[in-house]
């Protein structure tokens, strides 16, 4: 079934008829689940696997076979059905580890879509960066030209020097460059969605994006790490494949034991009459140790699937934990410049242009404060994105835990 925010986005580019569209982050999660290459790839495989099970656990193959014979003048047609079984249990055992195959196969799957899923919101959040960092350098650069235009009044009655008028054109200059570099970085993170999104590149122009929410960080460390543990893609997947290789080496226990094949042949003798022969048939390995050293290695492959398993899940609480603590350092940062930094900056642009306006202040003053409001706001673009990575990726370890939130 197709999203309904993957459909709302087909129908707005449908009814908009222009290349610049609005993408909210849900339908661009939605559109990304439903069309991107590797989620698409990675659910192919493990449906394939869980297809695979069924043949895995058939406990038997059926043979029938048909041949005429002549022995002693007398022609026959003959009929034989035969099955060939593996010794009573292998089956079940080869189901099982095909079973868990299956289930290490889907848990990849989510890992991979959840991946998918982190790395969108990444891609959506910094194209609002690279917005933010368009709208700074163009208010940085309307700054310096208001300020160049009174610096030309000033030089003009003699109230300043022509440095001062320079320094405010270069200024100007200066953040003219920085914008251009801006609608450069915003084509590129623009580019880098869409690719997520399998759209051709440059077909369609993503509009403004809305500015990220920042949740309030306040983790359960010790419920954080056993999410991690129990719920992570990666973790689920090691253990299901060492469920898989623990079933493979019962069921390479068994290959040391015979095959039986039950069969049954009727013969039809050309001349009248009808026959029948019923037998056992046993098949076992010439040579003893092939089977006994694939047993012995299987126990062992079981052995480092169960290690593996052991330490994917420390590595998800690993990770768990380093990203939830860069999630809160980066989002307490975010914060701070938005509630604290960023309006006394702007408040100190404000006092600063006012008293150049009036005649009082100092241009230096004006162009320092500038430029310090331009850094803040680069600055606090660059911890909003951090942020939001930090938490995508958090919620990709912790199995999308924590994917209903924005």
């Amino acid at each position: 079934m197709i999203p309904i925010a993957f459909l709302w986005t087909a129908l707005a580019r449908a009814e908009a008829g222009a290349d610049v569209l609005p993408l909210g982050l849900a339908a661009a999660l939605a559109e990304a689940a439903a069309v991107n290459p590797e989620v698409l790839a990675a659910r192919r495989e493990a449906e394939a696997a869980a297809a695979g099970v069924w043949m895995a656990a058939s406990p038997a193959m059926a043979m029938v076979e048909g041949a005429r014979e002549r022995d002693a003048g007398m022609a026959s047609t003959n009929l034989t059905a035969r099955l060939d079984l593996p010794f009573p249990g292998t089956s079940l055992f080869t189901g099982r580890a095909a079973s868990a195959a299956a289930a290490a196969k889907a848990a990849r799957a989510r890992g991979v879509e959840l991946e998918i899923l982190a790395r969108v919101r990444i891609a959506h959040a910094r194209l609002w960066g690279a917005d933010d960092g368009v709208a700074t350098a163009t208010a940085g650069r309307d700054l310096m030209a208001q300020a160049a235009v009174i610096a030309q009044a000033r030089v003009a009655g003699g109230k300043a020097g022509t440095e001062e008028l320079l320094m405010a054109q270069a200024e100007a200059s200066r953040m003219g460059v920085m914008l251009r570099m801006a609608r450069n970085e915003r084509d590129l993170a623009e580019a880098d969605l869409a690719a997520l999104l399998h759209r051709p590149a440059g077909r369609d122009r993503f509009g403004p994006v809305t500015a990220p929410d920042l949740p309030d960080p306040s983790l359960d460390r010790d419920a954080l790490l056993a999410t991690a543990r129990t719920d992570s893609p990666g973790a689920l997947e090691a253990v299901h494949e060492a469920r898989s290789a623990g079933a493979g080496a019962h069921a390479a226990a068994l290959g040391i034991l015979p095959r039986i094949s039950p069969f049954l042949t009727t013969k039809r003798y050309d001349g009248g009459g009808t026959g029948t022969m019923a037998g056992l048939g046993l098949s076992y390995p010439l040579f003893f140790w092939a089977p006994a050293a694939e047993a012995k290695a299987a126990r062992r492959m079981a052995q480092a699937a169960r290690a593996r398993a052991a330490s994917a899940a420390d590595e998800a609480a690993r990770m768990a934990a380093g990203e939830a603590s860069e999630w809160q350092a980066h989002a307490a940062a975010a914060r701070e410049y938005r509630t604290v930094t960023l309006p006394l900056l702007a408040q100190a642009v404000r006092a600063a242009r006012a008293s150049y306006e009036a005649g009082r202040g100092d241009f230096l003053r004006l162009l320092a404060a500038g430029r310090d409001e331009v850094a803040g706001r680069r600055e606090y673009a660059g911890e909003v994105v951090q942020t939001v990575e930090h938490q995508a990726r958090l919620g990709a370890i912790l199995g999308g835990a924590m994917e209903g939130k924005k």
